[in-house]
């Protein structure tokens, strides 16, 4: 690529203005303080994330199922980043980066009943993308006030809640950091022709997608932004953007490899070939509409039903999505920065739009927080318009109102923010608010039979996994949590068949092979348990339960060997899994090795101090040996 000879001009209004001029002298010192105030607002009006205690969707998945983020070390990275064919955490597309900074923060003391270290990193992360957006913008536009402003409105806005309380969505907010970085080094690049910023703005646009592959229209965002403001675009900048284009397709390759490999893809159309443009028309109108006016907020939404034109509010969206593409198209007559800014928020926004089902969710408010740098360019842009031009009145003035105009909006948002946040204190409080936004979402009854679960109302927990099944037939995981409830009911008749069914939606659904093991040995079925725990192990080798469950089959059978074999395997994946150790236990007391057993007993009482199990058979074991006196005391305990 050749180096720039001469600096880019910047659209930043109508006619053209050069936007790379030299900047004013103490535009760097204003610019500072006026980053330091957004970023102590901004912390400010989110700062109560901090005590939220909501725990959302694939949480539980990430932070306890997970041994890699539980157990931090090279180890966990390393497999992270190797581990291709699905991600250790919610089991779906690759983001190395993401789970293995929600490792860290588990080091740093990160539990499900202690989110706080996970809301911190996210929350830091949120105000780092702020001040990102404002240097972008304060390159293209030169105006510190302009940046300051645009960078106000996004640090508040109450769409950015999600993504921040969310403890699983720090993959958004990690990706979109990496991306408005990269952002920022490419324009360096475009503006002084420096090879460095360009190799940067490569570097950092990897780790984004390392972090979440939804940042992959990025090239097509940097395609957009030299069309404008920077107003380059040609065959060299095509020949730029070929590196940044090749790391999209590989990360969308790997995405399908590793997420067809847990979740099989699909386009979301039903019978009606209409279907997906319908979809399309209500999400081309739902999302702008949600940033505008930022109420009845929820992680879920639902289609409207019937998705047809006879329904009011789908031909709604029709009619005024047509509306919007007139509209632009009649804006381009007259500046590009409109249609720009609103191609960049919807090419951002295509990995989320359902064109291939990877995920059951419709619209989310975090699927905005990337695409919004076009919106930002946009009003950027406006705000610039107003700040550099006058008509009626002197410019002081005009600037005085267009900042208290743009402080009113933010103080509105951030308002709506603060109302927000208090919607993820708990889990309930948040489930409920969802629930009474979208009462039929098969979704939403699934988490509250989840709930109903955890603390053992069964009865109250089928029936909301019921509701779901209802709702959404093909729901695997309700079956699977339903036959959990039926299992530890004793109705194992019900529990197979639902594990059955869970893995007939989800081909590879370890846990359910693993439960339906379970089930099968709760009756006595052993070689059908065997088959089970063979399939679990051989879709996911490295996770040690069904090691563990069929080391216990092994030993009703007899076959002592092949349980300890198992044990040291699932012990050799898990170092902390007290049920390795106590069924350990419990085989070497079978084959007369006392001593051995005592120790693994004692390493169960280490890891879970009131363990009643590893206390009574340790003193069998203590009787064995002859010392009563150690056997009373752990009976007595």
């Amino acid at each position: 690529m050749k180096k720039q000879t001469s600096e880019t001009h910047f659209d930043s209004g109508n006619p053209p203005l050069p936007g790379a001029a030299p900047p004013k002298p103490g535009n760097a010192l204003r610019l500072a303080l006026l980053m330091g105030v957004v970023v102590g607002i901004t912390l400010w009006v989110h700062w109560p994330v901090l005590s939220a205690k909501a725990i959302s969707f694939d949480d539980e998945e990430a932070i306890v199922h997970d041994h890699l983020v539980r157990h931090p070390g090279l180890n966990s990275v390393g497999r992270f980043f190797s581990e291709i064919r699905g991600s250790t955490a919610v089991r779906g597309y690759y983001l190395p980066l993401s789970l293995t900074s929600l490792m860290v923060d588990y080091n740093l003391g990160g539990r499900l009943d202690n989110p706080r270290p996970f809301h911190r990193t996210s929350l830091a992360l949120h105000v780092g993308s702020t001040i990102l957006l404002m240097l972008l913008c304060h390159q293209i536009f030169r105006q510190p006030w302009v940046a300051a402003l645009v960078g106000l409105m996004f640090g508040v806005h109450p769409l950015t809640v999600e993504p921040v309380a969310w403890i699983i969505e720090r993959m958004t907010v990690l990706a979109a950091f990496f991306a408005f970085a990269a952002l920022n080094a490419y324009v360096r690049f475009a503006v002084k022709g420096r090879r460095r910023w360009y190799a940067l703005a490569l570097i950092l646009f990897v780790l984004a997608l390392l972090s979440k592959p939804t940042s992959t229209p990025l090239p097509l965002i940097m395609l957009l932004m030299n069309y404008w403001p920077l107003r380059r675009f040609s065959r060299q900048t095509l020949l730029e953007i070929v590196p940044f284009l090749a790391l999209s397709v590989a990360s969308v390759v790997l995405a399908v490899f590793s997420e067809g490999h847990t979740n099989p893809l699909a386009a979301p159309v039903s019978n009606d070939p209409g279907h997906l443009l319908l979809r399309l028309c209500w999400l081309t109108v739902f999302h702008p509409f949600k940033a505008l006016v930022p109420l009845r907020l929820s992680s879920v939404y639902d289609l409207p039903e019937p998705l047809s034109l006879g329904n009011p509010v789908v031909l709604l969206a029709v009619v005024t999505t047509i509306l919007l593409l007139a509209a632009l198209a009649l804006s381009a007559r007259m500046t590009r920065a409109i249609w720009v800014g609103a191609a960049i928020f919807y090419v951002a926004l295509v990995p989320t739009m359902g064109f291939v089902g990877i995920t059951w969710m419709v619209g989310c408010d975090k699927y905005v927080y990337l695409p919004a740098i076009g919106p930002i360019l946009v009003a950027a842009w406006l705000i610039n318009g107003l700040w550099s031009h006058a008509k009626g009145i002197s410019l002081g003035k005009q600037r005085a109102a267009t900042i208290c105009a743009a402080l009113a909006g933010a103080g509105l948002l951030a308002m709506c923010t603060r109302g927000y946040l208090q919607r993820w204190k708990t889990t309930d409080t948040l489930l409920t608010h969802m629930l009474s936004l979208a009462p039929r979402s098969p979704s939403l009854h699934s988490r509250q039979g989840d709930l109903h679960m955890a603390v053992g109302q069964y009865d109250d927990a089928i029936r909301e996994f019921t509701a779901a099944i209802e709702g959404y037939p093909g729901h695997a995981e309700a079956y699977y949590n339903r036959g959990l409830c039926f299992a530890s009911l004793g109705r194992y008749a019900s529990a197979q068949r639902d594990f059955t069914e869970a893995i007939r939606f989800r081909p590879n659904y370890t846990d359910a092979y693993n439960n339906r093991g379970n089930v099968f040995s709760a009756v006595g079925d052993y070689e059908r348990a065997l088959a089970d725990y063979r399939k679990a192990i051989e879709l996911e080798p490295d996770r040690d339960a069904a090691y563990v469950n069929r080391a216990n089959v092994y030993a009703s059978a007899g076959e002592l060997d092949l349980a300890l074999r198992d044990l040291a395997k699932a012990i050799e994946i898990n170092s902390g899994s007290q049920e390795a150790y106590y069924c350990r236990g419990n085989v070497l007391a079978m084959m007369g090795d006392t001593e051995r057993a005592i120790q693994d007993y004692s390493r169960v009482i280490k890891l879970t101090p009131d363990h009643v199990g590893a206390y009574n058979n340790r003193g069998n074991a203590w009787i064995a040996k002859q010392d009563f006196t150690r056997a009373l005391h752990d009976f007595s305990r």
